[in-house]
């Protein structure tokens, strides 16, 4: 058995160079985004008040963020087979373990990243010698306990799921928790834990609204909430089946053959000069748009694109349930959008690029197979957020609105559609999956509340919400603008990749 200290410094090093960790710059970012926010809208007095701008981290972003941390070092190790500890004596909680670890390392960055963003642009309106730096400290490692506790989940569920259900994971963990968070029961449901510990640091509940004075919410003691996200995470990661043997074994289905030596032994092989191998093909007869269109059809026909509608149109029914037909209209433009908008392109980007760099060697201009991936990708998007509205059209909601809102989630939904396929080809699916996530988060808090009166301009990710005639005005020449772009970009960055 390799010794637990060997197994951290494997991990160290893999992480070192790893794309994961540079997610703890987002933190930064966000934190900045939240402190701007604070300044610019009316807030309370104190240092209480830019803090509990750190509602949104804790019930949305920060989990999330850790849970792109997690999945996509996963990945990363997925690729490169575990970088040889595979075919090595680690037992299983060995790498969970370093894993859980290095990432909480990467987390509490990430978290101190955010805190600090808003603390710096507080600043600005609050005096810095009244800063509480013990409550500061709280909010981090609350925040920092909270984010772990779905790490660790995603440690060990990661590796079988892949990046987009590790994402989906997260996103069910946020909405539970937000909804258990101040019920009598959420001692016996986890995700509610590290929502329920910022209540009293925030002074809000679980949905931003400050809580009234008195409010026995306030009386929590976050402690004891921290301290049982911190044991869920070491429970999860240490708990586990009795395993048979060392994991490497179940990757060794047969014994090597032996290595023969000598030059007469060696297989001959026989390589192209050069300039023959590397330039694509270009004889024979050029491919037509419509052979073009088919076959990304059958490159794309079994991967979850095609349930994305489905998806999307049972969970706005399921919603219903709960809430009247009006105002589940408006999770269409502001959550629907912004997500199906960010996760279509990687699944389509995910399914072509293995073999991109064949498709390059064929007598096709790279531009049309990408026009037609960004075409097909951007009608599926559309019809995720259209039929969603049309149903609930049907169940009652003003239809002049509703027309209206098909109209311009359509077209937000293409353009952020657009972009985010350029992004994930240009700059990989870890840059565009935080982007996809921030921006999910900047609808939510902008479009979803009084904000959106004064910052509607900066956030297009819920442009699909706007229906009055000055702001469509303004919107629809962007937003094609933007789409027309593109379009343009996507030829140049398809044929960079073509080219590695």
């Amino acid at each position: 058995m390799v010794p637990m200290a060997r197994v951290l410094r494997a991990e160290k090093a893999r992480w070192r160079r790893d794309v994961s960790a540079r997610i703890p710059w987002a933190g930064l970012v966000v934190g900045g985004g939240l402190g701007l926010l604070s300044s610019g809208a009316s807030v309370s007095p104190g240092w209480t008040a830019v803090l509990a701008w750190l509602n949104p981290w804790a019930v949305f972003v920060g989990p999330m963020l850790a849970v792109l941390v997690v999945a996509v070092s996963l990945s990363g190790d997925r690729a490169s087979r575990g970088g040889g500890t595979w075919w090595r004596p680690v037992a299983r909680w060995q790498m969970d373990a370093a894993k859980s670890a290095i990432s909480a390392l990467f987390i509490l960055m990430t978290t101190f990243g955010a805190v600090a963003g808003v603390l710096a642009v507080g600043t600005t309106h609050e005096a810095i010698a009244t800063l509480p730096w013990a409550r500061v400290a709280e909010v981090v490692a609350t925040l920092w306990a909270g984010s772990v506790s779905i790490a660790a989940v995603i440690v060990r569920v990661g590796r079988r799921l892949g990046l987009l259900a590790s994402l989906g994971i997260g996103a069910v963990w946020c909405v539970v928790g937000a909804l258990a968070a101040e019920s009598p029961f959420a001692f016996a449901v986890p995700p509610a834990w590290a929502v329920r510990a910022t209540i009293p640091l925030f002074g809000t509940h679980s949905n931003g609204i400050t809580l009234p004075p008195g409010s026995p919410l306030a009386q929590i003691d976050p402690l004891p909430w921290s301290l049982a996200c911190i044991g869920f995470a070491v429970l999860v990661v240490t708990v586990r089946r009795r395993e048979g043997g060392l994991p490497g074994v179940d990757h060794l289905t047969a014994v090597p053959a032996p290595v023969t030596h000598g030059e007469d032994r060696a297989p001959r092989i026989v390589l192209s000069r050069p300039s023959e191998a590397w330039q694509p093909r270009r004889a024979g007869r050029e491919a037509s748009s419509r052979s073009v269109a088919r076959a990304t059809l059958v490159a794309l026909r079994r991967t979850p694109l095609w349930i994305v509608p489905l998806v999307t149109t049972a969970s706005v029914l399921l919603i219903t349930r709960w809430q009247p037909p009006t105002r589940v209209l408006q999770v269409v433009p502001l959550a629907v959008v912004p997500v199906v908008a960010s996760v279509t392109p990687l699944i389509v980007w995910g399914r072509l690029r293995p073999a991109w760099r064949a498709v390059a060697t064929r007598p096709v201009a790279l531009v049309r197979p990408a026009l037609a991936a960004a075409t097909l990708t951007a009608l599926v998007t559309s019809c995720s957020v259209v039929v969603p509205l049309l149903v609930l059209g049907a169940v009652g909601v003003d239809s002049t609105r509703v027309r209206v809102l098909v109209a311009m989630c359509a077209l937000t939904g293409v353009m952020w559609t657009c972009v985010q396929l350029v992004l994930t080809i240009a700059a990989g699916r870890v840059v565009a999956t935080a982007a996809g996530i921030i921006g999910t988060f900047i609808s939510l808090l902008i479009g979803g509340s009084v904000l959106a009166d004064r910052f509607w301009r900066w956030d297009p990710w819920s442009w699909g919400r706007l229906t009055e005639p000055t702001r469509v005005a303004f919107a629809v020449p962007v937003m094609i603008a933007t789409t027309a772009l593109s379009c343009l970009a996507l030829g140049r960055v398809v044929r960079r990749v073509a080219a590695r």
